[in-house]
């Protein structure tokens, strides 16, 4: 059963703590990429990045992300915003379809169904939407 310790501290709570300090929360920054790199080649445009990561200053996270190599912009391919907008689309991916870089601490998997990429947050938000 707990007792308590020194500090007046119940056993009990103190385990309780501690799993909840091991507890990793990811960045904003992460939750940009790995919203990018489910997306696949696809890619997303920052509407659509705010969209699934419920972030309104996404395009501040992607912009650190294209400067660190992680994500680029899909070269002639634009994307409608909700306001009419031409939106450039950024992805993870190269020409190729390979990733730039593997997942940076982010819980990505294969998808047994599919062999596509998802996050595990992410995955049953992986957008639908192709090109155009």
């Amino acid at each position: 059963m707990g007792g308590y310790n020194e500090d007046g501290v119940g056993s009990d709570d103190k385990e309780i703590s501690e799993e909840a300090s091991s507890v990793v929360t990811p960045t904003k920054r992460q939750l940009v990429y790995d919203a990018l790199f489910s997306a696949g080649p696809t890619g997303l445009a920052d509407y659509e990045t705010e969209e699934i990561t419920a972030y309104k200053n996404a395009g501040q996270r992607r912009r650190e992300l294209v400067r660190d190599g992680r994500i680029r912009e899909k070269l002639g391919v634009k994307r409608k915003s909700p306001q009419g907008k031409d939106q450039i689309v950024w992805s993870a991916f190269d020409d190729q379809d390979n990733p730039l870089h593997s997942p940076c601490g982010s819980q990505t998997t294969p998808n047994a169904t599919s062999g596509s990429r998802t996050t595990g947050w992410l995955r049953s938000q992986t957008p639908s939407w192709g090109e155009g």
